[in-house]
């Protein structure tokens, strides 16, 4: 009997920082083709609470298409809330890294799905033992 060879499909988790989300609106293109790339296969973008929140808070938000390219980016990514655990593991590392509370929150959000944390912003969550951090 032959035995049929399988690939073996690896199934990665990225939480997407908000400063991957403002490269993608303003359409850097290493942002975008790294995007791409994490969207093949069965791989799972998680997006915060607080990055829609940061987003939001952006000004060019009151642009129409602005607002279409991010309601498209969200639809593609699971939103994940701030959970009563979420803020916990927040404050502990806001405690022991001195992080500020909203990357405190998403590092959280990206431990507790055991997710690989992209962003810019490495000298802000490198410090963080617990969680798994790239850049772009």
């Amino acid at each position: 009997m032959g035995r049929v060879a399988r690939e073996a499909v690896i199934r990665m988790r990225y939480f997407i920082d908000s400063n991957i989300v403002i490269d993608y609106l303003r359409g850097y293109e290493p942002t975008i083709e790294a995007l791409k790339s994490y969207l093949r296969g069965d791989n799972t973008l998680f997006i915060s609470a607080i990055t829609n929140l940061e987003v939001h808070a952006g000004k060019s938000i009151t642009q129409l298409e602005v607002l279409e390219n991010l309601e498209q980016f969200f639809s593609r990514a699971t939103p994940v809330d701030i959970t009563f655990e979420i803020a916990g593991i927040a404050g502990d590392f806001r405690r022991q890294y001195q992080t500020s509370v909203p990357d405190a929150l998403i590092a959280a959000s990206a431990y507790s799905l055991d997710a690989l944390l992209i962003t810019r912003n490495l000298k802000h969550f490198q410090p963080i033992k617990e969680i798994r951090v790239q850049s772009i």
